[in-house]
């Protein structure tokens, strides 16, 4: 029996094997990108990768004023690069190097929305400046309320929800299967 002592610690190698039989490359690098959700001291933004470019986008509700999240960009950038060279099976030899893009996106206009407007940007966000110089529509606070609750609408009623029914009984719902 090992103690803790004697725990192995790992090693990028060590996962490269695991991550290329789970995230196949190739249908990777044909995404436009790969969204990474990332919450640090109670805010959420995102990053949005394009393998092709290596461009990592930064899609903060709050903008680009925080002066830590840079250095989280930077370590992300780094990150992802390491994600990139297991997953590449050339092994990203002589790769150039990941550009950090700060999107220009609407401020939030509350302090509580960042994880719906991180949503938001899941789903329609393309990188295209579409919106008086930005790259996203500019939602106010009843605009998100409304997305939250078709949000929470569209998990707790999609078919592939294991607890949809339960929920449906619950709240006597007609239209069960039952």
């Amino acid at each position: 029996m090992k103690t803790t002592s004697e725990k192995k610690e790992w090693d990028t190698k060590d996962y490269c094997s695991f991550a290329k039989d789970l995230i196949p490359f190739e249908s990777l690098s044909y995404c436009d990108f790969v969204f990474i959700p990332t919450v640090h001291n109670d805010h959420w933004w995102v990053y949005a990768f394009n393998f092709l470019s290596r461009e990592l986008h930064v899609l903060d509700p709050l903008g680009h004023r925080r002066g830590q999240r840079n250095k989280i960009d930077k370590a992300m950038a780094v990150q992802v690069d390491h994600v990139y060279k297991i997953l590449d099976k050339f092994g990203g030899v002589n790769s150039p190097p990941i550009k950090v893009v700060k999107q220009k996106l609407p401020i939030q206009p509350n302090g509580y929305d960042c994880g719906v407007l991180v949503l938001k940007y899941i789903e329609v966000w393309n990188g295209m400046v579409e919106y008086e110089g930005k790259t996203m529509s500019e939602y106010n606070s009843e605009e998100l309320q409304t997305f939250r609750k078709e949000m929470v609408c569209n998990w707790v009623l999609d078919a592939r929800n294991a607890k949809r029914e339960n929920v449906l009984r619950e709240f006597n719902f007609r239209g069960t299967s039952e």
